[in-house]
């Protein structure tokens, strides 16, 4: 799986497929929009052929270190860091169920964001 910034400032999402040379484009996963108001932005997408079910996004406050997916039983979401923004992403081995429960914290677990409904989870 792969991410990349379009000219449009769109955040794709692809599959790619080892070859004996280097990797294929299997599958365009997803498209969305790159830049949010939030501190965080969140999408999500599923693809029933590949089983693939996510949420990714977009990090825009360098202070958040930890994003958790509630609903998945507080499961670490991945933060990957590029420079001027970052990638956030969670496979999920589940259809995505709403609502979706996402939430942000700092190094010293301050909540910086948090989106859906906590107490239906708990």
């Amino acid at each position: 799986m792969a991410f990349y910034k379009n000219n449009r400032s769109e955040l794709g999402v692809v599959l790619l497929q080892k070859k004996i040379r280097g990797y294929e484009l299997s599958e365009y996963i997803n498209i969305s929009p790159m830049f949010t108001d939030q501190v965080l932005s969140w999408h999500g997408s599923e693809n029933q052929k590949f089983n693939i079910h996510m949420l990714y996004g977009v990090v825009k406050d360098p202070e958040i270190t930890q994003i958790l997916l509630i609903r998945e039983g507080d499961k670490t979401a991945q933060i990957i860091n590029n420079g001027e923004y970052s990638i956030w992403y969670s496979l999920v081995e589940n259809i995505l169920k709403m609502p979706i429960t996402i939430r942000a914290t700092n190094k010293k677990g301050e909540i910086l964001y948090e989106t859906g409904d906590v107490g239906f989870w708990n």
